[in-house]
């Protein structure tokens, strides 16, 4: 395939989008969409560097190279622009989030800058004042302040005075940072080669070329939609159009429909949103959609399941979309992004084993489909690449169909960890038993059969939720202090499969397992003290803890040192050999079928009063918890005695996706707009109302 990098002359990302300028100016690059359905703006390629130019000329008046600057904004078009503006200033970009909830973020934001340091925060106008706040309220010293700069104030007439970096292919490009919640930060240091050759792994596997479309509302801020959302329409010199994640959780429909106007050809999306297409979208609305030409639909950044392929496939075939559409992949943040893919004109190929023998860690082929589990095929290493399985407490390769440690090595490989030297060297610099390396340590667990990669869960204790990354030991931390009868440090958090809401299959939730303290044994209240631990964690990390288990104390599974065993502890769970006191899962989820389910928010729900919308301004309090009420107990098959002013959101398993989907239904009942973050900042229905 004829590649951008079929020029010499092209080591950097400032080379590459020179290069499309060149050949395409006028060709548009990016189109943005208005809530995810009205065009509000397009930029050509020769207007996107112009933008770029623009903000780098005001970086290098404030910053010297290999300074690290912090980009804060709402995805759009403005968040792209900034990323490169760093590339050519010389500087390094962090992308970050948008400050949402100050008392949920601040201190992840905190974290962040204490780590990276930057010299410049980059946002909108709108937002200078609240990160201004956030970050004089941070443990930052004055002197360590950045400078907050809005990219509004920047303008085109000044970019004859841009200069060339001087970067090479080792170069910094940015810092992904992998934390998804509020410990130590880590962020992956990736090279502008790193970037270029993962790029062109992508383009290869994916079979892209200029003619291609994709639609994307996956978060820039994540590896997988900067890279695969972003920056590979610069490398293809494909169009590409945007929404904002947002409103793709609140209307999936709004993601196939994009699809299908633009007759879009590729995209990519953790699990998670296919199945919320699988929910949500009805039959009226897939009469609506062609998704013929719809040729690679990337799924990654999390578990890729069988069964939500094979649904999927089944839905929507009939507006098009065609099987072998479907590209399992895998990859992470320290591979720069993509590490495995198939070829994309074949459907992958998936492995069936028997269950009972997959627990005593054995691969063989399952002989009855109840006592069985389906692997989904995530393809192959790209040339230049090399995956290996690799025992990991004797560093010895694993013969194939044998699960063991994924290491990984070839020149997408990232850096390193920022100013995090022993780690690096343990994550990125590790050798096999021959003393072959360096190899990186991904830290899952899988296995290969004819050469293909087959994911079977983690050795590390990363915690994978709807495509965001969660490190238990923040988790863990966030219970501890909760209350006297739980033991501090006496917390297991972990993911386990568990039974969706709707009782249509499994999806991955997060458990804790909790110690007990002797007091809290005889007289604790189990119901409170869950109740304050799933308040606290997910006003802290917007996280639903799907079921707690108390446990004796002095019997949650630690290494000799003193450290939590995970692995042991999720296993005791699953098995029920923990001492355990009891159990407090969330409410139990509703008999009726997911189209039942979500049609409650995907109508526009009449008023329960006199069968009209009360409108802006005209419903009291009594009205709104009416209609709360009404809302959540068909949501959650609940009868509406469970629920009281005191119920919390949390307790019904509420995380952010639900969040969103209840906010948009209040809104439209309201005929106002209600934002999400309402419902962790008033977090039972009485303060809500």
């Amino acid at each position: 395939m004829i590649s951008a990098l079929s020029s010499d002359s092209v080591t950097t990302l400032i080379d590459l989008l020179q290069l499309q300028v060149n050949k395409r100016p006028y060709k548009t690059l990016y189109t943005f969409l208005r809530s995810g359905e009205t065009e509000e703006n397009s930029l050509t390629f020769i207007d996107f560097e112009q933008k770029v130019k623009s903000i780098a000329v005001q970086l290098q008046t404030r910053t010297k190279p290999g300074d690290r600057v912090l980009l804060m904004f709402s995805p759009g078009l403005d968040y792209i622009a900034a990323f490169f503006g760093c590339l050519y200033s010389g500087t390094i970009a962090v992308p970050s989030y948008p400050l949402g909830n100050r008392r949920r973020d601040g201190s992840k934001l905190s974290a962040l800058l204490q780590d990276c340091t930057p010299s410049v925060v980059l946002t909108k106008s709108r937002d200078q004042a609240s990160i201004s706040s956030v970050i004089k309220e941070s443990e930052l010293l004055v002197s360590d302040h950045p400078q907050i700069l809005s990219v509004d104030d920047f303008h085109n007439s000044q970019i004859d005075d841009w200069q060339t970096p001087e970067l090479t292919s080792d170069s910094l490009a940015f810092l992904q940072y992998t934390s998804g919640s509020t410990g130590s930060p880590k962020g992956v240091m990736v090279s502008h080669g790193n970037l270029l050759t993962n790029l062109l792994s992508i383009q290869n596997k994916m079979g892209l070329t200029p003619d291609d479309i994709e639609v994307s509302w996956l978060p820039p801020y994540h590896d997988m939609g900067l890279i695969g959302g972003l920056l590979i329409p610069v490398f293809t010199g494909m169009h590409t159009v945007l929404m904002e994640p947002v409103v793709f959780l609140q209307k999936p429909y709004r993601w196939l429909k994009a699809i299908s106007d633009y007759q879009a050809t590729a995209t990519a999306a953790p699990n998670f949103a296919y199945q919320l297409c699988i929910d949500r979208i009805t039959d009226e609305q897939l009469t609506e959609l062609n998704l013929s030409r719809w040729r690679v639909a990337l799924s990654g950044a999390e578990p890729v399941r069988y069964q939500t392929i094979t649904d999927f496939c089944h839905k929507f075939s009939a507006a098009g979309f065609k099987p072998e559409t479907f590209y399992p992949a895998y990859g992470m943040a320290e591979a720069t992004l993509i590490v495995s893919g198939g070829d994309w004109r074949q459907v992958s190929i998936p492995a069936e084993l028997d269950a009972k023998a997959l627990a005593a860690n054995q691969l063989i082929p399952a002989q009855d489909d109840k006592e069985s589990i389906t692997f989904v095929g995530c393809g192959f290493a790209d040339t230049g690449h090399e995956i290996r399985i690799v025992n990991p407490e004797t560093a010895q390769p694993c013969s194939d169909f044998c699960i063991g440690e994924i290491w990984v090595k070839g020149p997408s490989i990232a850096q390193g960890y920022w100013q995090k030297p022993e780690l690096s060297q343990e994550t990125f610099h590790a050798s096999l038993a021959d003393g072959d390396g360096p190899w990186l340590r991904t830290g899952d667990l899988g296995f290969q059969k004819d050469n293909q990669l087959f994911i079977t869960g983690r050795i590390k204790d990363l915690i994978v939720i709807n495509g965001r990354n969660f490190y238990p030991q923040d988790i863990e931390q966030l219970v501890t202090g909760c209350h006297e009868h739980l033991v501090i440090d006496g917390c297991a958090a972990f993911s386990a499969e568990l039974p969706r809401l709707d009782g249509q299959g499994m999806e991955e939730k997060l458990v804790l397992v909790q110690e007990l303290s002797r007091q809290g044994v005889r007289q604790g209240d189990l119901a409170e003290l869950a109740g304050l631990i799933r308040r606290r964690v997910a006003t802290q990390v917007n996280l639903v803890v799907a079921d707690i288990m108390f446990i004796r104390p002095m019997t949650l599974p630690r290494t000799s040192s003193g450290k939590i065993q995970h692995y042991a502890a999720r296993q005791g769970y699953l098995n029920a050999t923990h001492a355990s006191v009891g159990q407090v899962p969330l409410f139990a989820g509703a008999t009726c079928s997911g189209e039942q389910i979500y049609a409650v928010s995907d109508s526009r729900i009449a008023s329960y009063q006199n069968g009209t919308k009360p409108g802006a301004g005209n419903a009291d309090i009594s009205v709104i918890y009416q209609w709360l009420i009404r809302y959540l107990s068909g949501r959650y098959g609940l009868d509406e005695q469970q629920l009281s002013p005191q119920t919390a959101f949390v307790d019904l398993g509420m995380d952010s996706a639900a969040a969103v989907e209840l906010t948009v239904a209040l809104g439209e009942y309201l005929d106002i707009r209600v934002d999400p973050v309402s419902l962790w900042d008033y977090p039972t229905l009485g303060e809500l109302c």
